[in-house]
């Protein structure tokens, strides 16, 4: 029901472009209704994909008390989508970089924030052991969780990158900070590192 032109507009829609845009969770709503066999709780879930809790979502603009727990959760997972998914106007964003831009909406009253926690945890993020790239150019390896903000663990950083070479560096607790995030997990054989030598090397670091 959307144009093509608008559809697969690879720039920024104009604010003419997004109101016709919006217009798809109408359609949507239209067509399930007409469609044999809907469940109520399908519609439901169609209805308030694009709701939010401050009352400012589309295309009713729900307030938080109507808005039901499948609601909440679905508005989540269709943000999440949006964010990592790649579209003809950009890349998708990482995963970590999604979950902190989900738990920022949480904060602005836009998504359920107790419900994104628990997405997230559902998702998984960072295994103790795993390694992670920060955004300081340095790759760490996670050693404990952070359980009221799973996507900031706390870390050992142990090698920086451009110049590749193994560094000593303090633990860091990421929610304690600012200026430092995580980018991506990686594998240790991406860089021409195995896990035995950074086991090592932090062995030895003490």
């Amino acid at each position: 029901m959307i144009p093509d032109r608008i559809l697969n507009k690879p720039d920024r829609l104009t604010e003419d472009e997004f109101h016709i845009m919006k217009t798809h969770a109408s359609y949507s709503i239209e067509i399930m209704k007409s469609t044999p066999g809907i469940s109520p709780l399908s519609l439901e879930v169609a209805s308030l994909h694009h709701e939010k809790l401050n009352g400012e979502g589309y295309p009713f603009g729900v307030p938080a008390e109507k808005i039901t727990l499948y609601g909440r959760m679905i508005s989540i997972c269709d943000i999440f989508d949006a964010l990592t998914s790649h579209r003809c106007y950009k890349q998708g964003y990482a995963q970590v970089k999604a979950f902190s831009i989900l738990r920022a909406l949480g904060d602005k009253n836009e998504l359920d924030k107790d419900l994104v926690d628990e997405f997230i945890r559902c998702m998984g993020v960072y295994p103790v052991g795993s390694v992670v790239q920060l955004e300081s150019n340095r790759l760490a390896i996670v050693q404990g969780h952070n359980p009221k903000d799973p996507i900031r663990p706390l870390v050992k950083p142990f090698y920086h990158l451009k110049p590749d070479h193994f560094e000593v560096s303090q633990k860091i607790d990421l929610a304690t900070v600012t200026d430092d995030l995580i980018v991506k997990c990686v594998r240790a054989d991406d860089y021409n590192l195995n896990m035995e030598q950074i086991i090592e090397f932090l062995t030895h670091e003490g």
